[in-house]
């Protein structure tokens, strides 16, 4: 290597070496950078009024008491705030949520006499309701008495008129049997020898067994028709004082069993009588409708009539002007034949149609 070149080399290390000493001294040297400047946040004023006097709060924070339609201030930082107030006797309240968006005053109302008279609507609707169930109830209790006490009265006013009706259908029953036990006084006395009692209580009496119902008039009809039959000497197998004195019940007795009794009783035949209600005429005799079934001793029947509206004791009738025969007329045909056989003096039954 040349002398030059070396020369070269040994001073580009020595300017080497003598700089490394001024960079360490650099690397030591502290840094200084701008101070920040700190920012105070915005502030503005709140402005609050309210209608009633009242306690109010900010963020939770009591701030103090305002008088009716007075108003109180605060400073307060950009954002959202709540703002609540109570009235003095706590009964009210009203909370608003606000928002401050810039500097300066806002103002906040606070309504609480629209709360305040909501809250009294409230309570008079409450009370007034409650008052109207009250009365609701003390009505329905004031019904539901007068209901009871009205079916008391009316389980009571029944009860009256049944036995009432009892003692009425009692004199009712009485006065009938007195004017069938009057009848029968009157027949016998004008036809004795229609009532031959029996001579013993048991005793069985061939001929007609006379039964049959219907309405008040069938007792008329009854009687009369036993005297017709009798008078005109027909064998009849129930006659007599003490079978007579309950023409009353003969007419619950059914047909049938009628029929069947017929053997025991000893009686060749029934006739069966049905007697509908009829109306009093301007001549003074009584309307009935009257039904004769004949039957033999084995409920065959033989024959039967009808008349309507004929007279209650047998005799012609005048309807519409035009004679019609009564029962006894209806009758008399059949007298002596199969049905109403008769009795010679002293023998037995005969019949007409087959004598010599």
């Amino acid at each position: 290597m040349s002398k030059q070149k070396f020369a070269r080399w040994v001073l580009a290390a020595a300017l080497t070496t003598a700089a490394l000493p001024v960079l360490a001294q650099q690397d030591d040297i502290p840094i200084l950078r701008p101070k920040s400047q700190t920012t105070k946040p915005a502030s503005a004023t709140l402005l609050v009024t309210c209608d009633l006097a009242c306690n109010w709060k900010l963020d939770g924070s009591a701030k103090g008491r305002i008088e009716a339609g007075g108003s109180s201030k605060a400073k307060v930082e950009l954002g959202q705030h709540v703002v609540v107030a109570t009235t003095e006797d706590s009964f009210d309240k009203l909370e608003n949520e606000i928002e401050i968006k810039a500097p300066g005053q806002t103002v906040v109302h606070i309504a609480l006499q629209p709360v305040r008279d909501a809250r009294g609507k409230a309570e008079q609707e409450a009370k007034d309701k409650a008052d109207q169930e009250v009365r609701d109830k003390a009505a329905q209790e004031a019904r539901d008495k007068a209901a009871q006490e009205a079916k008391a009265k009316s389980e009571t006013q029944q009860l009256l008129e049944k036995v009432i009706q009892v003692s009425r259908e009692k004199a009712a029953q009485e006065a009938r049997g007195k004017e069938a036990q009057e009848e029968q006084d009157t027949i016998t006395s004008s036809t004795p020898k229609s009532f031959v009692p029996l001579k013993a209580e048991a005793e069985k009496r061939r001929g007609v067994w006379v039964a049959g119902h219907g309405s008040g008039q069938f007792s008329s009809v009854y009687l009369e028709l036993l005297d017709f039959l009798s008078t005109s000497g027909v064998v009849i197998a129930n006659y007599g004082l003490q079978n007579v004195t309950n023409t009353q019940d003969v007419g619950f007795m059914p047909l049938s069993s009628l029929i069947e009794t017929l053997p025991k009783k000893g009686a060749n035949s029934l006739l069966y009588i049905k007697v509908e209600q009829g109306e009093i005429m301007l001549g003074g005799y009584v309307r009935a409708s009257v039904y004769f079934q004949c039957f033999d001793i084995t409920g065959h029947l033989l024959w039967d009539e009808k008349v309507i509206s004929g007279a209650v004791n047998g005799a012609d009738a005048r309807m519409n002007f035009i004679m019609k025969p009564g029962w006894k007329r209806k009758l008399t045909p059949h007298i002596g034949k199969p049905g109403l056989l008769l009795k010679a003096a002293g023998g037995p039954l005969i019949n007409p149609e087959k004598s010599p």
